[in-house]
């Protein structure tokens, strides 16, 4: 019983991490899907930026296709490196659209569900760059229109603020769960262990020699405790085994 349960825990969290990243290449191909008007209604076609979305568009096919890897932290930190890299030629690409790095702030939100605490240097390191190009972004698009772009590119640092913070909330619910959960588990475990015996295979250890009798007729009997869920919280589990035994 133990064991199957701690064993599907982590194929619980594989699953739900896949399907995370699932969302966020179906976001990737909408976001990528959305660019290609911009490139098509361009008068001259500029075949440079064409062959960069063609380019991508291969990346991201590939990703698609091997999905059934991207729990490993090499597809993942793969996949949020070419997120980073397209909307950065996305914001050199199409100057005049001054909203593109906005989608740098939803992979902060989405970087802290799609990694596991044995990869937090990772998760940190791809958050720390994400902010640092937003930030960048934003002043250089200030440094263009220094005087009308001032509220606009306060919003900015204001937003990515509020993003930075919110990830950080995120995180500590996230610890705080998993601290609660490793706390019932270690209980439950605990108490599975007082009423199992240690070495079910040896039934001497359990009825020594010379103590074990036997009976022809036997009458077994279940019962069932009442109010047991309220003892259990007044006296504990401890206290509750010993009254049931």
């Amino acid at each position: 019983m133990i064991s199957s349960f701690s064993a599907k825990s982590p194929e619980s969290t594989g699953h739900y991490l896949q399907h995370i990243l699932t969302l966020v290449l179906h976001l990737y191909c909408v976001m990528l899907a959305l660019q290609l008007p911009l490139i098509l209604l361009e008068s001259p076609v500029n075949h440079f930026k064409i062959a960069v979305w063609c380019a991508y568009l291969i990346a991201l096919t590939l990703l698609v296709k091997q999905r059934g890897d991207l729990t490993t932290t090499k597809a993942k930190t793969g996949l949020f490196i070419l997120y980073f890299s397209y909307l950065t030629f996305a914001v050199a690409l199409w100057p005049q659209v001054n909203n593109s790095h906005y989608f740098l702030l939803l992979s902060l939100v989405i970087a802290g569900f799609v990694f596991t605490r044995q990869e937090r240097f990772i998760q940190h390191s791809l958050v720390a760059t994400a902010s640092l190009l937003y930030v960048g972004i934003s002043t250089l698009q200030f440094v263009k229109v220094p005087n009308s772009g001032l509220i606009q590119y306060c919003n900015d640092l204001t937003l990515g603020a509020i993003c930075i913070c919110i990830y950080i909330v995120f995180q500590r619910m996230a610890l705080l769960r998993w601290q609660k959960l490793r706390a019932a588990h270690i209980q439950s475990v605990s108490v599975l262990t007082k009423l199992l015996p240690n070495e079910p295979h040896k039934p001497e250890s359990l009825w020594p020699l010379g103590v074990t009798r036997k009976y022809t007729c036997v009458t077994v009997l279940f019962a069932d405790l009442a109010g047991y869920t309220h003892i259990n919280r007044l006296q504990g589990d401890d206290n509750t085994l010993k009254l049931m035994k």
